[in-house]
């Protein structure tokens, strides 16, 4: 899942929307609860909005939504 969280930070809308279809699939495919899986996913783009603060400036908005 590490490079699809970095294919968010692509400047092309369609690589991350086709970024975050991918992590939700691979999230739902996995042997935890859900609210586990959501917990999971959601620090790892805190994380990353974190590290690259351009991301969250720039790509913030649709990924989110």
């Amino acid at each position: 899942m590490p490079v699809l969280l970095v294919a968010l930070s692509d400047g092309a809308d369609e690589v991350v929307q086709r970024s975050l279809e991918v992590i939700a699939h691979i999230v739902s495919l996995e042997e935890k609860t859900k609210t586990e899986k959501l917990h999971d996913f959601i620090n790892s783009l805190i994380k990353l909005f974190h590290d690259d603060r351009r991301l969250l400036d720039e790509r913030g908005c649709i990924i989110i939504r």
